[in-house]
């Protein structure tokens, strides 16, 4: 499956969807202050920046690449700054933003070079000592995901944790190493610019 078919999947299909990932307010909460500018890198429908909203949060932005999902997210949630994507690259000045969160937008993009694309523009408009939120599925030993990890992996076994939903779309679930090495330039940059 290719970018243009993941994007019209969520743009048609998952602007339908309620999301229930968890979000620890509580965590993010004790590193980032009120006032401080927080961007939501694939958002949705703003479900995750209007529970932040409600908490006190002044200054959120969120983007996303589904235009359905933004228009989903403007009638529910009025009060949200929410705008189309239309590249990985967002439309902010470079370490302009304190803290960015990322709550399952990686299992998504399943293809290696649009995740390094993400962690790139992250790391871009992410201030020096900003916060990265970052939520999203592990592999897991359940017997119904090992047999949907080794079926993809008999097609491309490159990166294991790829596996095909019921609904057609490729997703990726990840081992705690794959997400420190995608993270990588983010975590061990130095950030001393």
């Amino acid at each position: 499956m290719q970018q243009s078919e993941i994007q019209k999947f969520w743009n048609e299909v998952g602007s339908t969807k309620d999301f229930t990932d968890p979000f620890f307010a509580d965590k993010f909460s004790a590193l980032v202050k009120k006032e401080s500018f927080i961007v939501e890198y694939g958002c949705g429908y703003g479900r995750v920046l209007n529970h932040l909203a409600h908490l006190g949060f002044q200054n959120l932005k969120g983007f996303d690449f589904a235009p359905k999902m933004i228009e989903r997210g403007q009638k529910m949630f009025p009060h949200l700054q929410l705008e189309i994507m239309k590249s990985a690259a967002l439309p902010l000045a470079p370490e302009s933003v304190d803290a960015v969160i990322l709550s399952t937008v990686l299992c998504c993009n399943p293809y290696r070079e649009e995740q390094c694309q993400i962690v790139r523009e992250i790391h871009r408009i992410l201030k020096s000592g900003g916060i990265i939120y970052l939520c999203d599925f592990l592999i897991t030993p359940s017997e119904k995901y090992l047999a949907r990890y080794a079926q993809q992996a008999a097609i491309n076994s490159d990166d294991y944790g790829i596996y095909l939903t019921t609904e057609g779309i490729l997703v990726k679930h990840y081992t705690i190493k794959q997400i420190v090495t995608l993270l990588s330039d983010l975590i061990f940059s130095g950030w001393s610019n």
